[in-house]
């Protein structure tokens, strides 16, 4: 029941005469043979790979074996080749070492220079930090003084305020009091004439008190009191007051007035002192205006003044935690300068008999830190100055650690040293770097270690 060769078109064909079932049976049939055919290629696939596998570690086997035999036969050539390494090796590290001799000291110089300005930026803001803070105390001083002056004006007004208020509350105490005992004297002489004089004789006298004339009339005429003793008025008048001469009942009279004349003068002088008072309370109430008017504006302008302070006092610190900022940042980096050149000296420790610390020296010995460099690299290149015997030792002396440190300068520091120093770099530096890089890997693998070796003894 299985599909004949046939195009896609008549295999369609030959698909719908059958029935569903068939053809789904059909075409599972047709995937099954499918899955076997790719089986089939992939297990050839993998056997071909395995062959192919063996054939190459035969052949890497022969080669090996090859190139150990043309090793053994060329000795001398070994012996060339070691000989061109190592001179090209001295040339470029010669090479190397008057390169970095520059930019050590171009870098010297730029630290030196930096050092010196920094120095001079760190004291410039110590001090303006140390003004800063004089003034803001001085400020905060003044702040606190206008504050105890203004809280003891306030005091002072309110004590004044309240004392004179008290003092008038007392004058007016007086003045009601002198009115009332007023008022008692008024009524007893009111009482008193009704009782002398009878109601039909009040038309002629009518004030309470009896005048000057009448004083003068009682006075200067005996006679007529004399007279008048025999009148019944008079003597209830003398039953009343209680006294038997007529002198007494005058005296009495004269003193009645008196007392008169006594309240009404001190009427006067209360009424004037109380005006005197109005005008002293509305004086002191526009002066506690004016003195409250002046404390708003007082505290508009010490508001004002306390928001500067707190905005001159927000930029201050941070401009001071930017400068230390500034401070720990420029730190860091003479801390990691210091380590670079800390490392060169470590490098270049076997140059000379100078000794080397063990730790790296703070920024205090950073002078002296470079002068040591400076005086290893003078003997380095002196080395380098000599015979061929005297380099071989100085190259047997140093180590391969020693090189491979003095070429790891980091590309940011070379840089920023080229940026700033007045000599030209070396022409085509990172080409020869890495064409020597590339010529020395090349060899150590094609020929190894030990042949150098070797071929320094028989020379």
């Amino acid at each position: 029941d299985a599909l004949p060769d046939a195009k896609p078109h008549e295999k369609i064909i030959v698909l719908k005469r059958k029935k569903y079932h068939e053809a789904i049976d059909i075409l599972d049939i047709k995937l099954i043979d499918m899955k076997k055919k790719t089986d089939l290629i992939r297990h050839d696939i993998k056997q071909k790979r395995i062959k192919l596998n063996d054939l190459f570690g035969r052949w890497s086997d022969v080669r090996s074996k090859v190139v150990s035999t043309v090793d053994k036969d060329s000795n001398t050539t070994k012996t060339l080749s070691a000989l061109e390494n190592r001179s090209h090796q001295i040339e470029m590290s010669r090479m190397e070492a008057s390169h970095v001799t520059r930019k050590y000291r171009s870098i010297r110089n730029r630290l030196l220079e930096d050092s010196v300005v920094f120095d001079s930026t760190l004291n410039k803001l110590e001090k303006t930090i140390k003004t800063q803070q004089r003034e803001i105390q001085r400020l905060e001083k003044i702040n606190e003084e206008a504050i105890k002056s203004r809280d003891k004006t306030r005091l002072v007004l309110q004590k004044k305020e309240t004392n004179a208020a008290n003092i008038a509350k007392f004058r007016m105490k007086q003045v009601e009091q002198i009115r009332a005992q007023v008022e008692e004297r008024k009524t007893e002489l009111e009482k008193l004439e009704r009782k002398i004089f009878p109601p039909g004789h009040r038309a002629t006298h009518q004030d309470s008190i009896p005048s000057s004339s009448e004083e003068q009339r009682l006075g200067d005429n005996g006679s007529s009191d004399s007279q008048e003793i025999t009148d019944m008025p008079y003597f209830k008048l003398k039953q009343v007051t209680g006294s038997i001469d007529s002198e007494d009942v005058r005296r009495k009279f004269v003193s009645q007035k008196e007392t008169k004349d006594r309240l009404t003068t001190l009427k006067t002088n209360t009424e004037n002192q109380k005006k005197d008072l109005q005008i002293k309370c509305q004086q002191l109430n526009e002066e506690f205006e004016q003195c409250r008017f002046s404390d708003a504006q007082d505290k508009e302008q010490n508001d004002e003044e306390t928001e500067n302070l707190k905005f001159k006092i927000v930029e201050e610190t941070d401009r001071l935690e930017r400068l230390q900022k500034d401070k720990s940042e420029l730190s860091n980096q003479i801390e990691s300068t210091l380590l670079r050149l800390y490392d060169m000296c470590l490098a270049l420790k076997e140059a000379d008999s100078a000794p080397v610390p063990d730790k790296c020296p703070s920024i205090d010995k950073a002078d002296w830190l470079i002068c040591l460099l400076q005086t290893k690299y003078e003997n380095v290149i002196k080395s380098y100055g000599t015979t061929d015997k005297d380099r071989r030792n100085v190259n047997g002396r140093i180590k391969n650690n020693d090189v491979a440190v003095l070429w790891s300068l980091e590309n940011n520091v070379v840089e920023s040293a080229n940026k700033d120093e007045e000599e030209k770099p070396v022409p085509n530096r990172y080409l020869i770097k890495k064409q020597a890089q590339i010529m020395v890997d090349s060899k150590s693998k094609k020929k190894g270690i030990k042949t150098s070796k070797g071929t320094t003894q028989k020379t």
